[in-house]
């Protein structure tokens, strides 16, 4: 189930350089736009708890310590992120900072780990609307290399490293990503998402090598003055079509 929920925040993660890629017909899309929300949005931080149903309702239960789920991102006053940190226990284990050139495009991403496999230096090398993507150790050695290719509504990602090479395959409709493939040594997973007229991701289904993996269902309950959603509960489908609560994600929002 949390690769599910994982799985969709990576893609929303990567959809932060995609913004830059010119995958909307050439036209400028900044990362607030790609991340789907609305208005000058400032900071964004979000927390996640477990979900407890307790006599017909759902109530937060404690706080998830994993930094996949609890995460903060800065913006610039152009919808540009330009920070980014990760939380685990209450306390900042990873940050990143972004760097952009004269276009607006990403040039370089500095990321600093506490605890997870030390520094990293991501470096972008652009043609047209097609970008090379290397990641080096703290002491400068070249770890991967990313190699993405974008076609009007469809991306293609190759990434070679350590343990091979891996190609992502991603499919969007109205700027959102809706089909990702994920083809490696160990086999094909795909993950599928709906979402609502808002484009609020209401649905994600994970299959692997064919096969259905799991499933999971958001639904919003709070929306500020902006129309961007602070609560939402998740849900995990179980057998026979059941909706057993998984977790309780919060977002604290501000604006310039």
């Amino acid at each position: 189930m949390q690769s599910v929920v994982n799985g969709f925040r990576n893609v929303c993660m990567a959809a932060v350089v995609a913004a830059f890629a010119g995958c909307s017909g050439g036209d400028a899309v900044n990362s607030l736009e790609r991340m789907g929300l609305r208005g000058n949005v400032r900071s964004l931080d979000v927390s996640a708890y477990e979900a407890e149903a307790c006599g017909g309702t759902v109530t937060k239960g404690p706080r998830v310590d994993d930094m996949q789920s609890c995460c903060s991102y800065r913006f610039d006053e152009r919808g540009y992120v330009t920070g980014t940190e990760y939380l685990c226990g209450g306390h900042v284990v990873k940050w990143e900072e972004f760097v952009y050139d004269g276009s607006g495009r990403p040039e370089r991403i500095v990321s600093r780990s506490v605890r997870y496999g030390g520094d990293r230096t991501v470096e972008f090398e652009w043609n047209g609307r097609c970008h090379v993507r290397r990641t080096f150790d703290e002491e400068g050695n070249e770890v991967s290399e990313e190699r993405t290719e974008w076609r009007r509504n469809r991306s293609e990602s190759v990434a070679v490293g350590g343990d091979g090479s891996v190609t992502f395959r991603t499919r969007y409709r109205r700027g959102l990503p809706v089909r990702q493939e994920r083809t490696a040594a160990d086999g094909t997973e795909v993950l599928k998402y709906s979402y609502d007229g808002n484009g609020n991701p209401v649905r994600v289904e994970r299959f692997v090598n064919g096969a259905a993996a799991g499933s999971a269902e958001m639904t919003y309950t709070v929306f500020d003055g902006a129309g961007n959603w602070t609560f939402r509960t998740v849900y995990r489908m179980a057998e026979g079509g059941e909706r057993v609560p998984y977790r309780i994600e919060e977002r604290k929002i501000t604006y310039y």
